[in-house]
């Protein structure tokens, strides 16, 4: 086998105030710029290598469908 990489996908980023942040608790809802349809971020190794679609497959499981590639910079 090859080596293994870290693979990590962003949902989405927003800004809330600090003393929001540190009321936030179990059950609290943040939410996100980001409609479900968007596609997200994909990271290997903590670069942005793809964008792709989320869905859910069996058992709600998130599941990531690769739509294109970031090029380098």
């Amino acid at each position: 086998g090859g080596r293994d990489v870290e693979m990590g996908a962003e949902l989405g980023r927003t800004k809330v105030a600090l003393e929001e942040a540190q009321r936030l608790s179990a059950g609290d809802v943040v939410r996100l710029p980001t409609r479900t349809a968007d596609p997200v971020t994909v990271y290997l190794g903590g670069k942005p290598k793809f964008l792709a679609r989320p869905f859910t497959g069996e058992g709600d499981e998130l599941k990531l469908k690769v739509i294109d590639c970031i090029p380098r910079k």
